[in-house]
């Protein structure tokens, strides 16, 4: 099995990539993003896009370590699906099942998962 705290990291490098897609999504060229720009648009999908396809090994990988993760790779793929169809709301919007609202959750989950397991492992540590 991965290594939690190895898979945690690129998980972080994934969601720090991810916030800077989020802000591009909703700035451009200093401004708020009126979204008028069909082809900046476009781009910053494309990069959603092959973010996603990074992340999946990953979330698969954690999803293997925490059962309860292994529902965020379809939901979000899901959501991804629905933007590339033409519901650009769901990158980011709020309170919608967007693709940041899924993300958000995710790395609540992870966050919450993650501390739990090193104070399991430092409780197994202590009665050694």
């Amino acid at each position: 099995m991965a290594d939690l705290d190895d898979v945690y990291e690129q998980f972080l490098v994934i969601d720090g990539q991810f916030e800077r897609l989020c802000a591009a999504w909703l700035v451009f060229r200093g401004q708020p993003n009126d979204h008028s720009s069909a082809e900046y648009d476009a781009a910053v999908i494309e990069n959603l896009s092959h973010l996603h396809t990074s992340a999946e090994p990953v979330i698969r990988t954690l999803g293997a370590m925490f059962e309860h993760v292994n529902a965020y790779g379809p939901r979000l793929e899901s959501v991804l699906v629905r933007i590339l169809d033409g519901e650009p709301n769901m990158f980011t919007g709020v309170m919608c099942g967007s693709y940041r609202d899924v993300w958000t959750e995710l790395r609540e989950e992870l966050v919450l998962s993650v501390a739990s397991e090193r104070g399991v492992e430092r409780s197994a540590e202590g009665h050694s």
